[in-house]
């Protein structure tokens, strides 16, 4: 009868990593932390573009003869949808930059909490690429 009673639900649900798995889980750890940081590089180097591209518009049109076409609502024009490919580009990056955090705790400490984390972060990385993707 106590056994009915007893509504506390304890399960085991575990993954057991040999060390085969957490040699492969730190090397693609190290693989995902620099191609996320390469993509924040690249990032950067965009926008730094942009606001450099939209300067030298913004002079050109001012001091510029004969380049009537060129307008600072041409540069303004411009500067928005690069401003909007940015943040949807960095969203990715960043998901990608928590996976190799979290793996990297889990690898070194052993720990399935922070396994845990990075495969959500995972997840959250593959909703970016695929937004229709149902996990399952």
């Amino acid at each position: 009868m106590e056994n009915l009673l007893d509504t506390s639900v304890q399960t085991d649900e575990s993954i057991i990593l040999d060390r085969s798995g957490i040699e492969n889980l730190n090397e693609t750890r190290k693989w995902t932390m620099f191609l996320s940081i390469l993509g924040f590089i690249f990032l950067g180097l965009m926008i730094l573009g942009l606001f450099v591209a939209i300067f030298a518009l913004g002079a050109a049109s001012r001091y510029g003869e004969g380049m009537g076409m060129i307008t600072p609502a041409l540069s303004g024009a411009t500067m928005i949808p690069a401003i909007i490919l940015a943040a949807i580009w960095f969203f990715p990056l960043y998901y990608l930059m928590m996976f190799s955090k979290y793996s990297a705790l889990a690898a070194r400490n052993k720990d399935s909490a922070a396994l845990s984390s990075a495969m959500k972060s995972q997840i959250a990385l593959s909703f970016c690429w695929y937004p229709n993707h149902r996990s399952a």
